[in-house]
């Protein structure tokens, strides 16, 4: 089960906490389900992507893949289809009885860099495992913009898990889909169990090529700005981005190697009982990535005004070849989980959420 926002700030104190941070940590760290990791102050260039071997530690691959390294200072630029492995403030003493997931931060798959966490040891991004005790480290690459970062920036989180029964059955999705509407159409409606693309704890959504003028945005390449990470509501969308219109056959035609935002036809609205997590990559879906930033708190769409849910904003990057997207083709799939107990707070504008409107909205970097 999902640790609720209360449980992570008990994870924090104490005289052996098991959330430990080389600076002070602060209150917007903490979300309804997660918590905001941030950048240390050193940044190493390394010559490739890697994983550990369960007898190695990432401070040992460091000394032989790194190319260079430097000190993060605020404005320090990380380039374009570059790896950087940079330490962060936070490390972990976690009990046996947990493990966590990490996933990027919804402000940053949206500007398509790629950034996965990195533990000692183990051979796998994004997953700690149960009773790890040891420091985090982040990947960087930015794919399509280059960025200027800063010490103390947010750019991953992670989600605290027991390691009991987490996940509810289909039956169990069907009670609570006719309690809360978990997935609801453009007028707010539950959908019906017919139509409710449901197995076990996930559910499908298709992508919305009609609903309005412009049903996309497409990243431009070779753009002549640094995006600085540390502003908010300050870059021109069109400097970085061109609007993919509505076509009259509701298909569009995928870029080879480009990065989109669109948004699904589905709203969804998670209950307080609840969290979820986009699963990132589905071949069954077609040759692309159709989601960076998976992770869904308690509360996402659930206290919109009229109860109408929030449409789920992709990030979505075709591979090596042209691919054809057809309007309410499936593009993802979301997996729930059970929340171990009720949030003290919930995902939502009230706590500073940035992400609460029902139409496609970039990254809040850029004017709204």
């Amino acid at each position: 089960m999902v640790l609720p926002y209360q449980r992570i700030k008990a994870l924090a104190r104490g005289q052996r906490p098991a959330i430990r941070s080389t600076s002070r940590l602060n209150e917007r760290q903490f979300q309804p389900a997660s918590l905001d990791c941030t950048l240390g102050r050193r940044v190493y260039r390394v010559a490739s992507s890697f994983l550990p071997r369960e007898s190695e530690t990432i401070a040992e691959l460091l000394k032989t893949r790194t190319l260079y390294d430097f000190d993060l200072k605020p404005g320090s630029i990380l380039e374009i289809n570059t790896p950087y492995i940079i330490p962060l403030n936070e490390s972990l003493a976690l009990p046996g009885s947990l493990d966590a997931r990490a996933n990027p931060k919804s402000s940053i798959g949206r500007i398509d860099v790629f950034v996965r966490v990195l533990t000692d040891h183990n051979p796998q991004y994004d997953y700690i495992t149960p009773g790890y005790k040891g420091p985090l480290y982040l990947e960087v690459i930015p794919l399509t913009f280059a960025i200027r970062v800063a010490p103390g920036l947010a750019m991953t989180q992670v989600r605290f898990r027991s390691t009991d029964d987490r996940f509810p059955t289909e039956a169990e999705m069907v009670v609570t889909h006719k309690k809360f509407g978990l997935i609801t159409d453009n007028h707010g409606q539950p959908v019906p169990r017919r139509a409710l693309r449901l197995k076990d704890n996930v559910i499908s959504f298709s992508v919305d090529l009609t609903g309005s003028p412009i049903v996309a945005y497409r990243a431009r390449h070779y753009v002549s700005e640094l995006l600085d990470l540390t502003k908010r509501n300050h870059y021109h969308e069109d400097h970085f981005w061109t609007p993919v219109r509505r076509q009259p056959d509701g298909e569009i035609m995928l870029e080879p190697n480009s990065f989109y935002i669109m948004a699904t036809k589905e709203r969804v609205r998670i209950p307080p009982t609840m969290a979820a997590e986009i699963m990132p990559y589905d071949p069954s879906t077609g040759e692309l990535r159709s989601h960076y930033a998976g992770f869904f708190d308690p509360g996402f769409g659930y206290s919109v005004r009229g109860k109408r849910g929030n449409i789920v904003v992709l990030e979505v990057r075709a591979h090596s070849a042209p691919f054809r997207l057809t309007d309410g083709q499936v593009i993802c799939k979301m997996l729930f989980e059970k929340m171990a107990e009720l949030p003290a707070k919930l995902y939502g504008s009230n706590i500073g959420s940035t992400y609460t409107s029902a139409r496609i909205r970039l990254s809040k970097f850029f004017k709204r």
